[in-house]
């Protein structure tokens, strides 16, 4: 899948942009809200990919989807709303 963190630094690069949408004046408070309850209602339903009673693997796809449903929202509002743009803009050119 190309959308998916293929090295450790891209792996680093994610989290960060998942902890820049939190932290962000820009990103409005329902759009911050809404990985937290689309990964409450994945944990409501009673479908799961792996189902929990096997040992690791369950609660690693539990895990693993809750990431994907940060890391999707979260680059979403990244090109949306240019989270990182006032630290591009601020720095002087070289």
């Amino acid at each position: 899948m190309k959308y998916l963190p293929a090295t450790p630094r891209d792996w680093w690069q994610t989290i960060g942009r998942i902890g820049r949408f939190y932290r962000s004046s820009q990103i409005p408070a329902p759009l911050k809200f809404a990985p937290l309850a689309l990964s409450a209602v994945y944990f409501l339903l009673p479908v799961d990919f792996v189902p929990d009673f096997v040992p690791l693997v369950g609660q690693l796809d539990d895990v693993s989807v809750v990431f994907l449903i940060h890391m999707l929202v979260a680059g979403w509002a990244h090109q949306k709303y240019w989270i990182d743009a006032e630290k591009t803009l601020d720095t002087p050119a070289r």
